[in-house]
């Protein structure tokens, strides 16, 4: 039996019914224990939940699995921000950005953690890169509004 838990579907159950995505995810894991997708539907379910410390363990072994899963890097990095491990977070958005560097979250994102560490002009700078990735994205109009606002 395979269970497939990388599927929008399963995402969504993460979010909805993290811990019934835990015991799926986990079964998942004991099945496929290569397979990172597994650990990333997990680490989400932990994330809902607030368990940051248990989803950047599980976006880890994701990362570990493949370094080039630049979605696991992503997780792992808003888990840590959201942790405040903020100089961590900027070093996986710095990955993700290497793997892709027309990901326009990850600059968001690590421009939030730069504003957050007092570095406003690197802030700006990924703010700015978001944006020109993605001119219609109004979270990161809103952040360089923001940010312009506080010079």
């Amino acid at each position: 039996m395979r269970i497939r838990i990388s599927s929008p579907q399963h995402y969504q159950r993460a979010l909805a019914d993290p811990h019934g995505a835990i015991s799926d995810a986990s079964r998942a894991v004991e099945l496929a224990p290569a397979d990172p997708r597994n650990y990333l539907t997990r680490g989400l379910a932990y994330e809902s939940l607030k368990d940051y410390r248990a989803a950047i363990l599980d976006y880890t072994v994701a990362v570990d699995l493949n370094p080039q899963h630049g979605r696991a890097y992503l997780y792992r990095g808003l888990a840590r921000l959201r942790s405040n491990q903020d100089q961590e977070a900027i070093a996986d958005f710095d990955k993700v950005i290497l793997i892709n560097a027309n990901d326009n979250v990850a600059y968001l994102n690590r421009g939030t953690a730069k504003e957050i560490l007092g570095d406003l002009s690197g802030a700006l700078n990924d703010y700015q890169e978001a944006l020109r990735l993605n001119p219609l994205d109004a979270v990161a109009r809103h952040c360089l509004d923001r940010l312009k606002t506080k010079k």
